[in-house]
């Protein structure tokens, strides 16, 4: 299954007593971003593999301070910390905006889901309620969908667009969404998926 992969280490700056986490991986093109959370030494990286030599791969910080969703989106890398969501244009990645939604919505993973919004998926504990919310890239707003998904912690989503659905994993299992913009929502339980 992975005839055409090399596995490459990676060695990024990080705190040496403490847990640093790798929590996303986006790419676009021949270009690899990822996020860190854990420490004051991590935060978004762009990575830099080298196949012949592997010893010379690489990570550079782009952005300090722990992070934990990344995608690529509209030729812009976003990133997220908390409630914070941070945009980074690809052809100037140092030059950073960010914008803040509800505070009490923990930004855990995210996905482009049409041509101006992204899904978002929080991160349940605490003060913060967890389940989905939509992000419009252009009016810096969120807003709940349309309909009722009873989730907490959405741990990831995979957009499948060949056959118009999209996947949350969350601790319910998997629940799809059909037919997006999401006219109709079933969950599927999978009790064999321990954690």
């Amino acid at each position: 299954i992975l005839n055409d992969t090399s596995l490459v280490p990676v060695m990024f700056e990080k705190h040496t007593r403490r847990k640093c986490s790798v929590m996303s991986i986006s790419e676009t093109g021949s270009r690899i971003f990822f996020t860190t959370s854990g420490s004051d030494k991590c935060g978004l990286f762009e990575l830099f593999p080298d196949t012949i030599y592997p010893e010379e791969s690489h990570a550079e910080l782009i952005s300090g301070n722990g992070r934990n969703a990344t995608a690529v989106f509209n030729d812009t890398l976003y990133s997220t910390r908390f409630n914070i969501i941070y945009t980074n244009p690809l052809n100037k990645i140092s030059s950073q905006q960010h914008s803040e939604i509800d505070s009490t919505f923990a930004i855990w993973t995210m996905a482009p889901v049409s041509e101006s919004k992204l899904l978002l998926g929080g991160f349940w504990g605490g003060k913060f309620k967890g389940n989905i919310l939509f992000y419009d890239v252009k009016s810096k707003e969120a807003s709940s969908p349309p309909y009722s998904v009873d989730l907490q912690t959405v741990n990831d989503i995979y957009i499948d667009s060949t056959n118009n659905t999209t996947w949350l994993a969350s601790e319910k299992g998997l629940t799809s969404l059909f037919n997006s913009p999401f006219e109709y929502c079933e969950l599927k339980s999978v009790d064999d998926i321990l954690d």
